[in-house]
């Protein structure tokens, strides 16, 4: 074998320092595992609990059931004339409270348009009146 080139030499190079750095990640990450701090022992400014915070149940709660069917009402259903009824009731108190619509003239013209004043070449840009 010959000698290396330069450009060789730096590439092998370069491959070796990333070869070490990921090696050297890798164990950090292995052994950060075994450390025994948990991130609420750390102080708040690196990444642990504030102060005041309540301390977590020794027990902690059962799930809920989630697949459990809620019991029966104890209460029927609405007949069809209670449901009837009770939305008279609403579209009653909703016409109470709304206010009564004025009644449409067929003779009434439309508003008139604002008219567009012609700009005053004696005031400055911003509108105002020229100063004496």
């Amino acid at each position: 074998m010959g000698r290396m080139t330069p450009s060789l030499h730096r590439n092998v190079m370069a491959c070796r320092r990333i070869t070490g750095t990921t090696a050297l990640l890798a164990l950090v990450c292995v052994l950060s595992g075994c450390s025994s701090t948990s991130f609420s022992d750390l102080p708040p400014a690196l990444g642990g609990l504030p102060q005041g915070v309540p301390e977590r149940p020794a027990v902690q709660p059962a799930y809920p059931a989630v697949h459990d069917m809620p019991p029966q009402r104890a209460t029927a259903i609405m007949t069809d004339e209670e449901l009837k009824r009770a939305q008279a009731e609403l579209v009653a108190a909703r016409d109470r409270q709304a206010p009564p619509k004025p009644a449409a003239k067929s003779d009434a013209k439309p508003p008139a348009k604002p008219t567009r004043r012609k700009p005053d070449p004696d005031a400055d840009a911003a509108g105002a009146p020229p100063r004496p």
